[in-house]
């Protein structure tokens, strides 16, 4: 979660995102052009992964986080601010965080279930303790399937 410390270097969420999308040039050219000197930092500072050092694509990275940061809770906090207002940003914080958490959940569970068959899926609404109309009702839609997924993503929240 992105969170903007008042008096220090600005967070701007919109900005952010025109850094990652930038149409006329890669995300690498914009990040040296913003930063001189990032790109080869980031660079400098390769990653394990399964264990092989492997060289950072910044391409991709860029993707990555452009792909993932529409979804992230901007905060901000006032470190000059009375310890009463500390506690109610702390407190926005963790209820953020619980919230992403909460949706990250969702959608891991939307991605399991969207491989299952119809079967699998209305056995799954009524273990979630679906009643047999809201059941049926699912499967006489347009779209069965999305609508049990979101029966069963439903009872999963209650």
């Amino acid at each position: 979660m992105p969170i903007n410390i008042k008096g220090g270097f600005p967070y701007s969420h919109s900005d952010a995102q025109a850094l990652l999308a930038a149409a006329d040039s890669t995300f690498a050219q914009e990040l040296d052009r913003r930063s001189p000197g990032a790109v080869a930092i980031i660079r400098k500072h390769q990653v394990p992964v399964r264990g092989v050092f492997m060289d950072v694509d910044i391409e991709e990275m860029g993707r990555t986080l452009l792909e993932h940061l529409p979804h992230l809770l901007s905060k901000q906090f006032v470190p000059s601010a009375s310890s009463i207002v500390i506690e109610a940003q702390l407190e926005d914080f963790v209820q953020a965080m619980e919230q992403a958490k909460d949706a990250h959940a969702t959608e891991a569970m939307r991605a399991e279930l969207q491989e299952l068959k119809l079967s699998a899926l209305e056995k799954r609404a009524r273990e979630a303790g679906a009643c047999v109309a809201l059941v049926e009702e699912a499967k006489d839609s347009e779209d069965p399937k999305s609508h049990m997924i979101e029966l069963i993503l439903s009872m999963a929240q209650v």
